[in-house]
């Protein structure tokens, strides 16, 4: 989790682990979208999954979740929220 804390740092995103649900956290500019990460298993090993965060969803109910990279990747994890959390660029 400190790997991807600190590669979450150098790209200029907030960050900090949340002990009690075992996610790390990532906010964009001005902090008003926030990512979690987790580690589950994925493909019989260790891997960083995405938390998208649900609007709507009943009280309790599990929020939908994306592989990342492999858990020994975390530079690969870290692009790829930052992408997630850049502002969308429009259409040509």
């Amino acid at each position: 989790m400190r790997g991807l804390t600190a590669e979450l740092r150098s790209w200029g995103l907030e960050a900090r682990v949340d002990r009690a649900t075992g996610t790390v956290e990532a906010a964009g500019a001005g902090g008003r979208r926030v990512q979690r990460a987790v580690l589950r298993p994925h493909r019989g090993s260790l891997w960083w999954w995405l938390r998208w965060e649900a609007e709507g969803l009943p009280g309790g109910a599990a929020l939908p979740q994306s592989p990342l990279t492999p858990a020994a990747d975390p530079r690969g994890a870290a692009r790829r929220i930052v992408r997630v959390l850049s502002p969308a660029r429009p259409e040509s």
